[in-house]
């Protein structure tokens, strides 16, 4: 989508249904003991840390859809949930809500 030119308001809605699908894979895996049998411990860590990436990313990519609308305010608020994760130790974090 980026080297396609498209807007930040579509990479952001790309990157937040990428999020909410790997936390449905993370909450797929971490719920069923059969399927945690048939994969390695990495794979709940891995799809955990590609949820909060995304989303991340989106929140990042939602605040510049804002900035260019002139909706500095709402920028803001995206860069502060955003810093506001990341800025947590790695050992603290837990899996975003994936509210906008």
């Amino acid at each position: 989508a980026i080297a396609d030119g498209k807007s930040n308001a579509v990479i952001a809605k790309l990157g937040k249904q990428t999020a909410i699908l790997y936390e449905e894979v993370f909450r797929i895996l971490n719920g069923n003991a059969t399927l945690q049998a048939h994969f390695d411990k990495s794979w709940l860590t891995h799809t955990q840390g590609k949820s909060q990436y995304y989303d991340i990313q989106a929140r990042y990519r939602q605040s510049l859809a804002h900035y260019e609308k002139d909706e500095v305010a709402l920028a803001i608020c995206y860069l502060r949930q955003v810093w506001a994760f990341v800025s947590q130790p790695v050992r603290d974090q837990r899996p975003l809500r994936l509210s906008s």
